[in-house]
C-alpha cells in the first residue's frame, strides 16, 4: 500500500506514461543475452549473484561511471548546459501548444525525480515480505528496466535472501543532462539498419536512404543545401526528450543471503527484522548518489492517414507531448536507448 501511495504522489509533478503495455518496445529475458541458462543449483547460484549484482548497482550505487554512457561521463558541464537549453528550445517550439508545461519542466523533473526515487524505495525496500515488484512494470516505468528489477526480486526471494533499503532526509536533486532524439519513438520497431548522427549535443537518428544521402552530398555542389534538406525532413519525425537526474540520498541498506560471511549459521532464510535496531547494518547512514533517466516522447499528429503530419490553419507543425517514463537506473540498462536492441550500451 505505501508503494502505491508513493506512486499518487509521483503523479503530481512528474506525470505518468498511459501507454499500452503492447505499446512499449518488447525485449527478450531480463539478462538481454540469448545463452541457454545452466539447470539445477547452477543456474540458481547464477540468479542470485546477478540479483546481487543489480542490487549493488541500483539501491547501492556502486561502479556508476563504469557504466555510464561515455557521452555523458566525457562532456563539459558547460557544454550540457548549452546543449540542454537548445533541446527545451526546439522542443518547445515543435510544441507550441504546450508552453505552459515547458515553463516549469526543469522544476517538475527535480521533483518528480525524488518522488521516483522515494517510490522505488517503498517498492524495493520492504525485504522478501513487502516488497512489491508488481508495481514495477509498464505503465509505471519502461518494460526492459521493470523486468530487470522484478528479477532481482524474484531471485532473491528464491534464494532465501532478505534486505531493507530506506531512505533519510532530504533528496539533493540537479539535473545532469537534457537532450532530444530525433527520430526516435519508443516502442516502434527497431530498424536493423540506422545511422546515429551528433550535433550541438542533440541526436538525429536517419535511415539508410538518408544516410546515405548525407555521406554523398559532401562532395557535391549544393551539398550543404542537401544536408539542411535531411535535417528539414527530420521535422516530420516524432521524437524523445530525454532527462538525466542526480540524486544525492541519505540512506541506509543491507542485502544478506544464505552463506554471505554475516549470515546466521544452519538458516535458509534469512530475516533482517532483529537487525533494525542496534548497530545492524540498516544503523549505518550512507551517502549515496543515484542517477535516474527519463524520457518524453513527442509525437506528431497523424489521424489524416497521410505521412505530412497534421498542421494547423498557418501551417505550423504541432507534437504533442506523452507523459515523462523511467526508463533507467544508475545505468542498470546502460542508457535503455529507444533506438538500440535492449542491453545494448549506449554512447550517450
Amino acid at each position: 500500500m505505501q508503494c502505491m501511495r508513493s506512486m499518487q504522489d509521483l503523479g503530481k509533478r512528474l506525470r505518468l506514461p498511459t501507454l499500452a503495455a503492447s505499446q512499449v518496445r518488447r525485449c527478450g529475458d531480463s539478462s538481454g543475452t540469448s545463452t541457454s541458462a545452466p539447470s539445477g543449483s547452477s543456474q540458481s547460484s547464477s540468479h542470485t549473484f546477478k540479483a546481487k549484482e543489480v542490487w549493488r548497482a541500483t539501491v547501492e550505487g556502486q561502479d556508476i561511471m563504469e557504466r555510464m554512457p561515455r557521452k555523458s561521463r566525457d562532456r563539459n558541464p558547460a557544454y550540457n548546459w548549452l546543449y540542454k537549453k537548445a533541446a527545451l528550445y526546439h522542443a518547445k517550439n515543435m510544441a507550441p501548444d504546450e508552453a505552459e508545461r515547458f515553463s516549469t519542466l526543469e522544476a517538475d523533473i527535480l521533483e518528480g525525480s525524488q518522488q521516483t526515487l522515494h517510490f522505488l524505495a517503498s517498492c524495493l525496500g520492504g525485504g522478501s515480505e513487502e516488497a512489491n515488484s508488481k508495481a514495477l512494470e509498464p505503465p509505471r516505468l519502461d518494460e526492459f528496466l521493470g523486468e530487470r528489477l522484478q528479477a532481482e526480486v524474484k531471485w532473491l526471494r528464491e534464494a532465501g535472501c532478505d534486505w531493507r533499503w530506506e531512505l533519510d532526509g532530504d533528496l539533493e536533486a540537479s539535473v545532469h543532462r537534457i537532450f532530444v532524439i530525433v527520430g526516435a519513438s519508443r516502442g516502434a520497431v527497431i530498424p536493423k539498419e540506422r545511422q546515429f548522427l551528433e550535433a550541438l549535443g542533440q541526436q538525429f537518428v536517419l535511415k539508410p536512404e538518408q544516410s546515405e544521402r548525407f555521406a554523398g552530398v559532401a562532395s557535391r555542389e549544393g551539398g550543404f543545401k542537401a544536408r539542411i534538406g535531411i535535417f528539414q525532413e527530420l521535422l516530420f519525425a516524432d521524437m524523445v526528450v530525454v532527462a538525466d537526474v542526480g540524486l544525492v540520498a541519505r540512506q541506509r541498506s543491507a542485502l544478506i543471503c544464505p552463506g554471505d560471511p554475516n549470515a546466521p549459521q544452519g538458516s535458509e532464510k534469512i530475516s533482517l527484522g532483529s537487525l533494525d535496531a542496534g548497530s545492524g547494518p540498516l544503523m549505518v547512514p550512507q551517502e549515496v548518489e543515484h542517477v535516474l533517466r527519463f524520457e518524453m516522447p513527442m509525437r506528431h499528429d497523424r489521424t489524416s492517414g497521410s505521412d505530412v503530419p497534421n498542421m494547423k490553419w498557418n501551417g505550423q507543425m504541432t507534437m504533442t507531448c506523452s507523459k515523462w517514463n523511467l526508463v533507467d537506473w544508475n545505468w542498470v540498462c546502460h542508457g535503455n536507448h529507444p533506438c538500440l536492441p535492449p542491453n545494448t550500451r549506449s554512447a550517450w
